[in-house]
């Protein structure tokens, strides 16, 4: 049940970051001059919606909803056998200028959060160093609506990595 928890924090992950464009709108004060760069999550709306994978033969759903242009938040839960388990309640926030996910997994005291650390055009990639497993997720869009999580770090000093497959609902 961990690993399927896991899996379904890194999807949500990867689903939010993967559609490739640059999350920054330039600002211009009245004058015209470029001062700064606003960070939002505008460019990720295609996160909106349902999400599905499978993993042990349980079904793995996560759903999105826009908050604002900063903030998004999701759930996600496994079904096996027609019974539904909340597994974890997520978000995707900007919080003085960087993008974090975060997760609040039941086996938590506190919420996991991760730092985007990389961004290419269809690939997204955040970090937790402190965190014991995972400590880093990477997500991988693939045409059409087909999303690739990979989550890994080190697990009693060997590094192991965790593949997950998604599919958006249409």
């Amino acid at each position: 049940m961990p690993q399927l928890r896991m899996y379904l924090f890194f999807t949500i992950v990867v689903s939010l970051y993967s559609c490739g464009e640059n999350n920054t709108n330039t600002t211009k004060p009245a004058d015209g001059d470029i001062t700064q760069k606003e960070v939002t999550l505008s460019n990720l709306d295609w996160i909106n919606g349902k999400w599905i994978g499978e993993i042990n033969g349980n079904q793995i759903v996560e759903i999105w909803e826009k908050l604002s242009d900063v903030k998004f938040k999701g759930s996600g839960y496994s079904i096996l056998e027609n019974d539904t388990t909340i597994i974890e309640l997520l978000s995707l926030e900007v919080i003085d200028g960087e993008i974090y996910y975060s997760a609040d997994v039941e086996e938590n005291k506190k919420i996991v959060s991760f730092r985007l650390v990389s961004e290419k055009p269809n690939q997204f990639i955040f970090e937790n160093k402190e965190n014991d497993f995972p400590t880093r997720i990477r997500y991988t869009y693939q045409e059409p609506n087909n999303l690739h999580v990979v989550i890994s770090g080190d697990i009693e000093g060997k590094r192991k990595e965790i593949d997950f497959y998604f599919k958006k609902e249409q």
